[in-house]
């Protein structure tokens, strides 16, 4: 960023103290804010003040500290803004789930999405995540005891569902059919246990992230939600990119060229094992993740916002 109005925007939403604070990492402090508004000097925000979300809407590593693996991402691979229509969202859920599966009405998703989205956007260290994909998502009340059953039983049926619709001609797999019940554990304060909790309750919205982590290790992105609580923001286990292929299959799975979709609110068989989906040639695929250390250009988890 660079000139005068440009500055300004980006300082709507920050409070006073971190304006100030912004104002004393200029040399001559005065002097060097006037610099900036004739146009003589530019700054870059993110630098200065220490957004967590830069302006592509990904996760800023440094700022996070982060201590695992962290590569850059491969932007050949990503998750295109869709045309949010709100009764089409809600249609493929009840489509989808079984009969009986109760999720908010339309104009509920849409003005509890919509208010969600209004007030995170006045936070902005984080405000930028917006600037990729978002996805709005009714949550289904449902009780989550043993994990596994949960995405053996209604969940992962539901996006083999969806994405055979969507793609006759295309194979779904799930490698690990069968294997899922008593094989999850929940990572602790990564905040996924909010997101159960809130279903277990009753009919709930999110907004979906898929791929703010695109680069970091499964490890790293644990590490990152330290940050990102305090800002409401959970990590993703598997129900959100589940929950998020049924309602856009074809922006979350109908290109090859989207990320993996890591799940890393959960571990897989063990502490050492992660779990992730993946639009592969031919198909959609879930199953076994990627090294939980290693960094991946084409993988991401995701983060979530409650409504």
């Amino acid at each position: 960023m660079g000139t005068a109005k440009e500055v300004l925007d980006s300082l709507r939403g920050l409070d006073g103290p971190t304006v100030l604070a912004l104002v004393e990492k200029f040399p001559g402090e005065r002097e060097g804010v006037d610099e900036v508004l004739r146009g003589e000097k530019k700054i870059i925000l993110e630098e200065i003040v220490r957004l967590l979300v830069d302006k592509n809407g990904r996760c800023i590593p440094a700022h996070l500290d982060i201590k695992s693996n962290v590569c850059d991402e491969d932007r050949d691979f990503r998750v295109e803004q869709p045309e949010i229509n709100y009764a089409e969202i809600r249609g493929r859920f009840i489509e989808f789930f079984p009969a009986g599966t109760r999720f908010v009405e339309a104009n509920e998703l849409r003005d509890r999405a919509e208010a969600a989205k209004g007030k995170f956007l006045q936070d902005a260290l984080v405000a930028n995540l917006f600037k990729r994909a978002a996805l709005p998502l009714p949550l289904p009340q449902h009780q989550v005891g043993d994990y596994g059953a949960s995405m053996q039983e209604f969940f992962i049926p539901a996006v083999r569902a969806a994405y055979k619709n969507q793609f006759p001609e295309r194979q779904f797999n799930n490698y690990r059919d069968g294997q899922l019940v008593g094989n999850f554990l929940l990572v602790p304060n990564v905040g996924h246990d909010r997101l159960l909790a809130a279903m277990a309750e009753s009919t709930e919205v999110c907004w979906y992230f898929p791929h703010p982590l695109q680069g970091f290790s499964v490890q790293a992105q644990r590490e990152a939600t330290a940050a990102l609580l305090e800002h409401g923001l959970l990590l993703a286990g598997v129900i959100e990119p589940a929950l998020g292929i049924v309602g856009f299959t074809e922006t979350m799975a109908g290109s090859f060229n989207t990320p993996g979709y890591d799940c890393p609110a959960v571990n897989w068989r063990s502490a050492d094992v992660s779990f992730a989906f993946g639009a592969i040639s031919g198909g959609l695929r879930c199953g076994d993740g990627g090294n939980l250390c290693r960094g991946g250009g084409v993988c991401s988890g995701g983060l979530v916002l409650l409504g």
